[in-house]
């Protein structure tokens, strides 16, 4: 799946997103898209990375990820920190998968 089906996903399933924002490192980049809580049926704010899943997963070709998170009260500082996940997933040297979770030593957001 490219970014490309990834947004149109995103848009047939919430709707279009009230805040886009782009992030660029290690020669690409990533948006992350905010539905805010009055638009998404969760009733909470929902960040989404694109532009992660253009990239090929090394321990499985066939699959590709994007990172979401859903916050309430909304924040949207923790942009910065999911695309910077997908811009270089080092900061624990570890591949980010499916299902996995990601512990930082300083807070998400300042």
């Amino acid at each position: 799946m490219t970014s490309d089906q990834v947004e149109a996903h995103y848009i047939k399933v919430f709707g279009e997103p009230t805040r886009k924002a782009r992030f660029a490192g290690s020669g690409s980049s990533i948006q992350v898209y905010k539905w805010d809580e009055r638009s998404n049926p969760e009733e909470v704010a929902l960040y989404a990375t694109l532009g992660i899943s253009d990239q090929v997963l090394p321990h499985d070709p066939n699959h590709r990820i994007e990172l979401f998170t859903g916050l309430l009260p909304s924040e949207d500082r923790i942009a910065k920190t999911l695309a910077m996940l997908g811009l270089d997933p080092e900061p624990e040297a570890s591949e980010l998968a499916d299902g996995h979770t990601v512990t930082f030593t300083e807070p998400l957001w300042p």
